[in-house]
């Protein structure tokens, strides 16, 4: 089980969003924080120098790093629909 942190603009982004959507995205994301494996269900993103992630819910797409001495957090940097999502 990881722990799961988010950023200010992720929890902005979060609270933009209509309640039923948000509650079941942040759902889905303590679902993902709870596995053995999270990142069996991620897809590492292509980006030169960083090490980001992403997670499927529906539509949306959660943009994430690992973080702490053991990579035991999961940082939740944005939150957004699928088209914005990679720009």
């Amino acid at each position: 089980m990881m722990r799961l942190d988010y950023t200010l603009r992720a929890r902005r982004e979060l609270h933009d969003l209509p309640q039923q959507t948000s509650l079941r995205i942040a759902m889905k994301l303590r679902w993902y924080a709870d596995q053995e494996l999270p990142l069996l269900f991620a897809k590492r993103l292509i980006v030169p120098g960083a090490m980001l992630f992403r997670f499927r819910i529906g539509h949306y797409r959660a943009i994430f790093r690992l973080e702490g001495r053991t990579l035991e957090i999961i940082l939740i940097l944005t939150v957004k629909h699928r088209k914005e999502a990679y720009q």
